[in-house]
């Protein structure tokens, strides 16, 4: 199908086809998370889940027979084959500030310990074990500069799919700010070691005085101009008269200015810069605005959040499956398929998705969650006696926590793209399993969340169910569009605090 549309009877259009196609998607993605959230509200499927399984479906079939619709087949192809790095500039600053903002002020001082030991050294050693698992049972011969990298981009737990995910099933309040935060920091962190392991899988030469030199700048700039930017912001609000639209703005420009200062000016770390901001915005907590503009304030950033969540899971789903179908259509299906995909390329060039690769990625998925495992029962007695200290059945929510998603999935889309690395099928298969890992971690464990949740309220006792009761009552209301689970959020909170911990 083709556009015809006579010259004499056309307006001249305020966007390009491409554009408006792309805007067509998108839109549409986020008219299926408001039918779906509102179909599923009797549900328990988490709507994270669905939405990943509407991007998946629609890559499968925008490659298999939509690819030729006007204005869907185009618009779908531009997501896919969408720049990393304007996809991590468009989404991740709204997502990272709203997700860091919304920690919780006095459990976020209560569990900082656990927060930076699960977010610092929690990625340094799984992205270790990972590289062990990379080099000596992954069947791809890479070196170890390529399992390292590979560690980084896929060690860390990702604070997209985290945040929506575990406010969407009411996961108890002091393990869900942990989480989040770790989620929240160590992609940060993940980003910093990807940085060095990604210079010498490129072939550059780094002496002890150059890595050290990289990570300080990646490591201590970002946090830093994100705090340069949260006194700012905090000042703004604080001093100015702000109605709850102007005060959003002023903090998602502010998130968006930092993450493109600390990015494309300074060249350290965006991910840190914009957590640090949030954070520091959450510590700063009521002193930064008057308490009458505190909750429309939230309302106006739950929307955001809310549509950035939309289109950070579909168009995931849409990449994963678009990518992969290309990379293991071959030269054959390459030559007959419409785009140009950095995976189509590849394939191109005798890269091949072969069969025994999904295999190879539900191994890793499961060895991942036996690294999360240890890593989680290695730091547990750490843990139990400090902050507002960890049960088993939080040590087991905590584990289970560890979803991977978009900021994996763009680690992985620049290593697909980086014209630097001569390994075609490296690059190809480092983004399949990513993507193969991001769709068994949000779909099996996202799925199953709310039912290792009431299995461990039910092994937690009625005693502890009661006296969390008043606890979540005062959490607030869910954002718009998500599913309000108050049972699910009491029987939870129950369970990781069983031992009497308030």
């Amino acid at each position: 199908m083709t556009r015809h549309i006579d010259d004499a009877h056309r307006l001249t259009p305020m966007v390009g086809p491409a554009i408006a196609d792309a805007i067509f998607v998108a839109t549409t993605a986020v008219f299926l998370a408001i039918v779906s959230g509102s179909l599923l509200k009797r549900t328990h499927v988490p709507l994270t889940v669905i939405l990943l399984l509407w991007g998946l479906a629609i890559g499968v079939g925008n490659a298999t027979f939509t690819k030729n619709w006007d204005y869907w087949g185009p618009g779908v192809m531009i997501w896919r084959d969408i720049d990393a790095h304007f996809l991590a500039a468009l989404l991740l600053p709204p997502i990272l500030y709203i997700g860091a903002s919304g920690l919780e002020r006095q459990v976020l001082l209560t569990n900082w310990f656990h927060i930076l030991l699960l977010g610092v050294v929690g990625v340094v050693t799984g992205c270790g074990m990972t590289a062990v698992v990379a080099h000596f049972i992954l069947p791809y011969d890479w070196s170890w500069p390529q399992s390292l990298l590979f560690g980084a981009i896929v060690a860390a737990t990702d604070p997209v799919a985290a945040v929506a995910l575990l406010k969407e099933v009411g996961a108890p309040v002091d393990v869900r700010v942990t989480v989040d935060g770790e989620a929240l920091i160590d992609d940060g962190v993940a980003y910093v070691l990807y940085s060095v392991m990604l210079a010498f899988v490129r072939g550059e030469s780094l002496n002890a005085g150059g890595v050290i030199k990289m990570l300080a700048r990646q490591s201590v700039g970002g946090p830093a101009i994100g705090v340069a930017f949260a006194v700012c912001l905090a000042g703004w609000l604080r001093w100015v008269p702000q109605e709850a639209p102007a005060a959003a703005g002023a903090a998602l420009t502010a998130a968006f200015a930092a993450f493109f200062v600390a990015e494309q000016i300074l060249l350290t770390s965006g991910i840190l810069s914009v957590v640090a901001l949030g954070m520091a915005m959450a510590l700063l907590g009521r002193a930064t605005h008057s308490d009458a503009l505190a909750k429309p304030l939230q309302h106006t950033l739950d929307a955001v959040e809310y549509i950035a969540n939309a289109l950070a899971f579909v168009i995931t789903g849409i990449i994963i499956a678009g990518q992969t179908y290309d990379g293991q259509a071959g030269p054959s299906g390459a030559a007959a398929a419409a785009g140009s995909s950095e995976a189509l390329m590849l394939a191109g060039q005798g890269a091949r998705i072969m069969a025994r690769d999904y295999g190879w990625g539900v191994a890793l998925w499961l060895l991942l969650m036996v690294i999360r495992v240890i890593n989680v029962t290695v730091f547990f007695p750490l843990m139990r006696p400090t902050g507002h200290g960890m049960t088993p059945a939080a040590a087991v929510i905590t584990a289970w926590s560890g979803l991977r998603g978009l900021v994996g999935l763009v680690l992985a889309l620049l290593v697909l793209g980086d014209e630097e690395i001569g390994d075609a099928g490296y690059k190809l298969q480092t983004f399949f399993l990513m993507g193969i890992t991001v769709v068994l971690t949000v779909v099996v464990q996202g799925s199953t969340f709310e039912g290792l949740l009431w299995v461990l309220a039910s092994a937690g006792g009625a005693k502890a169910d009661l006296t969390c009761q008043s606890t979540l009552s005062s959490e607030g209301a869910h954002p718009p569009g998500q599913q309000a689970l108050p049972n699910a959020e009491v029987a939870s909170h129950a369970a990781s605090n069983s031992s009497g911990v308030p």
